[in-house]
């Protein structure tokens, strides 16, 4: 599977604020990297709530990811799961990726 460098992040956030996260993705070589969010293959696609990006590729083998969810509701609170997959021909090799969203206040 891809290899994360500091995968699973822990953010605290202000209603209303924005969670930006960075995680760098290291690659087979000629391997494909899709980033799916409950199913769907979000990488680089940018809404109005989730944007995730690739930023400009490192080198063939390390690439950055960028995953920003913006105006945080107490609906986007918890955690929010990514699976990045490193795709090659038919295969796939999926590893999970957590970002846990807290209030930055305690109630």
């Amino acid at each position: 599977p891809p290899q994360l460098m500091k995968s699973d992040q822990t953010v605290r956030v202000e209603l209303g604020d924005s969670v930006n996260v960075s995680v760098d993705v290291l690659l087979a070589l000629n391997h494909q990297l899709t980033v799916l969010y409950q199913k769907q293959n979000v990488l680089n696609k940018c809404g109005t709530k989730l944007c995730v990006q690739t930023s400009e590729t490192m080198n063939k083998w390390r690439q950055q990811i960028k995953i920003g969810i913006n105006n945080i509701t107490t609906q986007d609170m918890g955690n929010l799961t990514f699976t990045m997959c490193s795709n090659f021909k038919a295969e796939s090799f999926c590893t999970n990726m957590t970002i846990t969203i807290l209030p930055l206040h305690e109630p």
